[in-house]
C-alpha cells in the first residue's frame, strides 16, 4: 500500500503525509494465516503553521508546554506481526521507530513497542 495525502493549512496543522507499506502472509509455513507488515510515514507541518512558530519563537514567545521548537516534519518506520492466537483473537505485537517526535530536532527520536489485541465476537 502507499498513499499521499495533501490538507489545506486552513484546515489541519498537518498539510502533508507520505506513507507506504508491505504486509506479508503466511511467513511462517506453519501459520499460514499470520501477517508481518513494514510501514514508512512521513508528515510535514504546513508551512503557515511553521513560519508563525518561527515568529514567535524568535520574538520569545512560549509556543506552548510540549512544543519545544519550531515544527516541520516526521518520520515513523514501523513493523508489526499479527497472529491469530485463536479464532476471533488477533494478538499484533509492534515495533516503531520515530525520527524527530513532535515534529521537531529538539526531542530525541524515539523507540516505541506496543501490543494490539483484537477480539470479534
Amino acid at each position: 500500500m502507499a498513499g499521499y495525502i495533501h490538507n489545506t493549512p486552513h484546515v489541519t496543522s498537518i498539510s502533508d503525509e507520505a506513507y507506504g507499506g508491505l504486509s506479508f502472509a503466511g511467513v511462517i509455513p506453519s501459520r499460514v494465516t499470520d501477517r508481518l507488515g513494514i510501514m514508512y510515514s512521513w508528515y510535514h507541518v504546513s508551512h503557515r503553521k511553521e513560519e508563525g512558530q518561527i515568529l514567535r519563537y524568535e520574538a520569545g514567545y512560549s509556543l506552548g508546554a510540549s512544543v519545544r521548537a519550531p515544527q516541520t516534519d516526521s518520520h515513523i518506520i514501523e513493523a508489526y506481526y499479527a497472529i491469530d492466537a485463536m479464532p476471533g483473537i488477533l494478538v499484533q505485537p509492534e515495533f516503531e521507530y520515530m525520527i524527530r517526535p513532535g515534529e521537531t530536532k529538539h526531542i530525541p527520536n524515539a523507540a516505541l513497542v506496543g501490543l494490539k489485541v483484537i477480539a470479534n465476537l
